[in-house]
């Protein structure tokens, strides 16, 4: 559990995140230095097999961000320059920057009030001939409503890139999120799982995408096929080369150097392994927020929760009135609230110079915009502590009385 800190004032400090380093990670850690195979070899092999099966997916490949794996999955799915890209106007910048990287087009899409997620709906009023990719994000844990997200795609003959950064773990209809679309993404750097620095993974069913995500990420080598015997076999035990994948170092096209190394991938294996258990822990302090928000009678209310939806809880978001006045307010009464995000992606910069967007196209995402608010949440949160929380909300709007 968290411990409980606090000042001479009375104020107790809560987290909006928090990264459990356990005696096992540390093990993993110093038993990995003394392997000698920095990346490339044992852990990933098994990283990417377990990631796979979590899913429920045929493919896993570890990265070395998120912002690589939704790379990787562009070009995979055939983002190219002059193509338009749906995505989403409420989420983190990656979902613009790599289209525009790639010298595509990102087409900001609006988003439903209940889930601050883009629907069907939302996506299909900005689809046209120049459309060519979907990216999607399950924001803040929460799955989109993918079924006729993806019934829209396939009859418009678009590939749908889903990003989980917020929902590993997280279930559409019974189905795990990464398995659903084309090709899932993911950031593993403080997530639902950490792998105590930057990670990223993608996961897909498709043979043919893995296939060439691998290349892309490997410098265009094609991995040689092995099992887990391999690593039995390993002839110099203490040659960082001779633990390492196979690969035909002859490119068949051109690549990058995007692989996760094998520490991240050690501590990546452990908090895989408890996942379940600390989305559950999130889901519960989700429950405990509500029945508190509600018996506190203030104008914060949660996002809604759909019946279809398994819910992961990376972040905690509510909508509150005088948004910014209770986020400053709690801050000084040792709390750590956010905004997720505080600026809308066509809103951005260079967003807003090089693919100027009317704000009438997005006028659900600006409310949210105006309204959301991210509260503490995470496995090693306490009760004492939400109680904490929902007593300073109340506070702060009794005293407006």
């Amino acid at each position: 559990m968290a411990t409980v800190t606090r000042s001479e004032g009375g104020i107790m400090k809560v987290q909006a995140k928090k990264v459990q380093v356990t005696d096992e990670i540390r093990q993993a850690v110093l038993a990995q230095l003394d392997n000698a195979v920095y990346y490339g070899g044992e852990q990933c092999f098994h990283f990417e097999r377990e990631l796979a099966a979590y899913v429920k997916a045929e493919h896993a490949l570890a990265l070395n961000s998120g912002t690589s794996a939704l790379l990787v999955a562009a070009m995979a799915v055939g983002v190219r320059a002059g193509d338009e890209v749906l995505v989403p106007a409420n989420v983190y910048d990656t979902s613009a920057e790599i289209p525009a990287f790639l010298g595509a087009v990102p087409i900001f899409c609006d988003v439903e009030a209940d889930t601050a997620n883009v629907t069907a709906e939302t996506l299909a009023a900005r689809l046209s001939p120049r459309t060519k990719a979907i990216i999607l994000t399950h924001m803040y844990g929460h799955p989109a409503d993918m079924d006729p997200i993806m019934e829209m795609a396939r009859t418009h003959r678009l590939p749908v890139i889903e990003v989980c950064a917020h929902a590993l773990g997280a279930e559409y209809k019974g189905r795990r999120v990464g398995a659903i679309a084309d090709v899932g993404v993911f950031s593993l750097g403080s997530k639902n799982i950490s792998v105590c620095g930057s990670g990223g993974a993608v996961s897909t069913n498709s043979t043919e995408k893995d296939r060439e995500m691998e290349l892309i990420s490997r410098h265009g080598w094609p991995r040689v096929p092995i099992d887990e015997s391999f690593f039995r076999m390993v002839p110099f035990a203490d040659s960082p080369m001779a633990g390492m994948f196979p690969l035909e170092r002859d490119p068949v096209r051109a690549g990058l150097n995007l692989q996760l190394d094998e520490i991240p991938c050690a501590v990546g294996r452990i908090g895989l392994r408890s996942l379940d258990e600390w989305n559950e822990r999130r889901r519960y302090f989700a429950r405990l927020y509500g029945s508190l928000l509600k018996d506190a009678m203030v104008p914060v209310r949660p996002l809604s929760l759909k019946p279809w939806a398994l819910h992961s809880y990376l972040h905690y978001v509510v909508r509150a009135e005088r948004r910014d006045a209770l986020l400053h307010f709690l801050w000084e009464r040792g709390i750590e609230t956010r905004v997720h995000y505080p600026t809308l992606l066509p809103e951005l910069r260079y967003y807003r110079e090089h693919f100027p967007t009317s704000p009438d196209l997005y006028p659900v995402a600006r409310q949210l915009n105006r309204d959301v608010l991210t509260l503490p949440v995470h496995p090693w949160l306490t009760d004492r502590e939400v109680e904490y929380v929902v007593g300073r909300v109340a506070e702060f709007y009794h005293a407006l009385r």
